[in-house]
């Protein structure tokens, strides 16, 4: 754990030290566990009950050893996987420094598009406020002291300031509730470098099939007498809607046991992309590169579900996309490369 002296208390600002022996993690007020090989760096700040849930959304997922993007997926997945590894690829820095993956649970998609992208990086630390799917690596990682992982909250940052070159946070920020959005990217413009980047990933709330949904969800709630900004009722009743729609169109959804038992699916933030390079400019970052990439179908066609049609139609649809300049309300994934000025 030689990324140990980056690290401080998340509520006095303190440097922390670690003591092997003590299986701790402490400064001169602040006391913290290690466990596992994990950091417990967690004062309890965040909403209990939604941590829960991510805790059992993250349990649920198999670690599977080895590349995130290139895995014996479906066919549609695999064209999903693909499309994001070539975007990110596009915006991965060649030199990550000290790196902090934010939210992102197991760090398998980092480490798997670094191996990608041939970049490369002193030290790795991987937080997430649910820790369950970072143990295994954590365990498997031990004896390479270039990796760290640390069970945190992101709002609050157990890093120093200044203490980072690069931040990855994909696909997490839609997950914090609107009035933390701009918590989160004042914390990554604290911890960064002068010069450090920010690669982020997020649903695009501009999508055609975003609109659609959220279309149809302010009416059902205000035809059933509740208000379309509560956030609690829009996403039990998402939960409840997501299973037709689901066996209708041929997706699927890996966490829907956990989503229907816990009720909300938990996107809370879906951003629209010029909402979002606002807040980030709005913190002190600048947008250096924005992709929006990933073509879904509201019906997945059979033929490609089931292997009998080429799912490279789909990378096809997706560059025609592009061309007519139609991908921030055709495309689902919004990518931005970000940096605090030097």
């Amino acid at each position: 754990m030689e990324s140990l002296d980056i690290f401080a208390c998340p509520l006095t600002g303190e440097p922390l030290r670690l003591d092997r022996a003590a299986g701790t993690v402490s400064g001169a007020q602040a006391r913290y566990t290690v466990e596992n090989n994990v950091l417990r760096l967690n004062p309890e700040l965040q909403d209990s009950c939604l941590r829960d849930y991510y805790e059992v959304v993250n349990g649920s997922k198999q670690h599977v050893p080895g590349d995130f993007f290139d895995g014996p997926f479906d066919p549609v997945e695999t064209y999903y996987r693909r499309s994001k590894k070539r975007a990110l690829v596009e915006l991965l820095p060649a030199d990550l420094g000290v790196a902090l993956d934010v939210g992102g649970g197991s760090g398998e998609i980092l480490r798997s598009l670094v191996g990608h992208a041939g970049s490369r990086y002193r030290s790795l630390v991987v937080l997430d406020w649910a820790s369950s799917a970072m143990l295994e690596p954590a365990r498997s990682l031990a004896d390479d002291p270039r990796h760290v992982f640390v069970e945190a909250d992101a709002t609050r940052l157990p890093i120093r300031d200044r203490a980072v070159d690069f931040i990855f946070n994909s696909e997490m920020i839609e997950h914090l509730l609107p009035a933390q959005s701009e918590a989160l990217l004042a914390e990554f413009v604290r911890v960064l470098k002068p010069g450090g980047r920010v690669l982020l990933t997020t649903p695009n709330g501009l999508e055609y099939r975003r609109l659609l949904q959220e279309s149809v969800l302010s009416s059902m709630l205000l035809l059933s007498g509740r208000k379309p900004s509560d956030l609690a009722a829009r996403e039990r009743l998402k939960a409840r809607l997501f299973r037709p729609y689901l066996r209708v169109t041929g997706h699927h959804f890996t966490d829907l046991a956990a989503a229907e038992a816990t009720g909300q699916i938990g996107h809370f933030n879906v951003l629209k992309p010029r909402q979002l390079t606002r807040q980030a400019r709005r913190q002190g970052l600048a947008v250096h590169r924005s992709l929006v990439r990933i073509f879904v179908p509201i019906v997945v066609p059979r033929g490609i579900k089931q292997g009998r049609r080429d799912p490279r139609l789909l990378d096809r649809l997706e560059q025609l996309v592009q061309r007519l300049h139609l991908d921030r309300l055709l495309l689902s994934c919004q990518m931005h490369l970000l940096e605090k000025p030097a």
